[in-house]
């Protein structure tokens, strides 16, 4: 039986993304909005005097070499300083060089993304590295996902001489990147490329067991390096640029990968088999008990199928609620506010809520898996997405109320564990996932998973 391919990015979930956050404002001079907080430093070393010809001689006779002690890099969303970093996000890991201010957007999952700082969003100068489990059907690639049969990674070659005429490639050429084989190629689409019937993208590439993925869309250009790692999943670098203003984007994607090499090949840190969700990887998941490794663990009975979202390094499960609904049932532990006062009790949190400008309404106080619960129902601007609670230090997110939810406060032995009902727009189904989440709730269990 055919495998389904997902043309599916995991799309902005409440205050999360991990789709390319967009840094800046419409002017182009503007600053990265996570840069205003952080700012990444690599070591580098002390500089050395040579003459011009040892310079020129170096730069001829010596590549690039993986630089196992280079600074780790495992920030996101923030600005990167010059200087050389190691990246083990995709499995096997690889060093490279910063010498032009670079934003370091989503990595994790087996994706790692840098883009210019004033790139506004996916497609607008970015640099996108990630592993590959599946390739889209090449013979109808826009086409609906249940009609689509996917594509070996490892056939690079073959899927693009079977590939439509509606997107369209050229210079294509065996290179090397890093030490490694490759093949290089350009994509667009064609004036005539016709999108599917997918809202989030026009025409599917590259899938990562659905977690992560790069659809590509009109007007964009693309320039792909396709690393083969032997017996394990390949890795794309896809350079990206939406119009032909930034072409000389492509000349940066091509110094940050004359400085990279890669170190040991290693496996997809997606695994092949197993299921996703009990891995700590974002998923669809059928309804019924479900067990998830991060907050500690948790075990709980879900409704119906639905997508769960869950990031252990932004702290945060989100439930979705139907299919591109502005709603949706989150869980996360939360420590203070943006001021770095100490959230405790649930009554810091509910006085927190009020000085933010909520509605705040107090409904029966319950019990949660034993522990003692507050309970609100809050109301607040729809525009209101400012970070009100943080769930660690230096957290880059934070929570900001919704539109309209509802909040349970759950006295843990691990700490104040918020589950929150949350609508976005006037219209979403409020009461709707208010029913999901209390279901939820009502058989939550804290677990521990090896």
């Amino acid at each position: 039986m055919p495998q389904t391919f997902h043309t599916t990015i995991i799309a902005a979930i409440g205050a999360l993304t991990l789709l390319l956050a967009a840094c800046t404002s419409s002017d182009d001079s503007a600053t990265p909005e996570e840069s205003t907080t952080t700012t990444v430093a690599a070591t580098t070393a002390e500089p050395t005097t040579t003459s011009a010809e040892e310079t020129d001689a170096e730069d001829e006779a010596s590549p690039a070499t993986f630089d196992p002690d280079a600074m780790p890099l495992t920030v996101e969303f923030e600005l990167l300083e010059n200087g050389v970093y190691l990246v083990d996000t995709l499995g096997t890991p690889f060093s490279f060089e910063v010498s032009d201010s670079l934003f370091v957007q989503p990595n994790s999952d087996a994706l790692f993304v840098i883009s210019s700082p004033n790139s506004r969003g996916p497609d607008d100068r970015d640099l996108v590295f990630s592993r590959v489990s599946d390739l889209s059907d090449p013979t109808q690639p826009a086409a609906a996902v249940e009609d689509q049969e996917a594509w070996p990674a490892s056939d690079i070659e073959g899927w693009l001489d079977a590939l439509v005429d509606d997107v369209v490639i050229s210079d294509r050429t065996e290179t090397t990147v890093g030490g490694r084989s490759a093949v290089q190629f350009d994509m667009q689409l064609s004036d005539d490329a016709q999108c599917g019937g997918d809202d989030d993208s026009c025409v599917a590439f590259v899938t990562n067991r659905l977690v992560n993925g790069h659809p590509l869309e009109r007007g964009a250009l693309y320039r792909t390096w396709w690393i083969d790692e032997g017996d394990e999943s390949p890795i794309a670098i896809i350079a990206a640029v939406d119009n032909d203003s930034q072409l000389d984007w492509f000349d940066t994607a091509e110094s940050v990968l004359g400085s990279l090499n890669f170190g040991d090949t290693s496996p997809n840190p997606i695994p092949a088999e197993g299921d996703l969700w009990t891995l700590g990887f974002s998923s669809e998941v059928p309804a019924g008990p479900v067990e998830v490794p991060i907050l500690g663990g948790l075990r709980f009975e879900l409704p119906e199928d639905e997508f769960i979202f869950q990031s252990a390094s932004e702290g945060v499960i989100v439930v979705e609620f139907g299919d591109d609904q502005p709603a949706n049932s989150e869980f996360q532990f939360i420590i203070g506010n943006q001021s770095g006062d100490p959230i405790v009790t649930a009554q810091d949190a509910i006085d927190e809520l009020a000085a933010a400008g909520a509605e705040v309404i107090e409904l029966e106080s319950t019990t949660v898996a034993g522990f003692p619960t507050r309970v609100v129902d809050i109301s607040g601007s729809e525009s209101n997405s400012r970070p009100i609670f943080t769930r660690f230090e230096q957290d880059p997110f934070g929570w900001g109320f919704p539109m309209a939810g509802r909040l349970w406060f759950i006295d843990s032995d691990r700490g104040l564990l918020m589950a929150t009902a949350e609508a976005f727009t006037p219209d979403a189904p409020l009461e709707d996932v208010i029913a999901q989440t209390t279901s939820i709730v009502s058989t939550l269990e804290f677990i521990e998973l090896s």
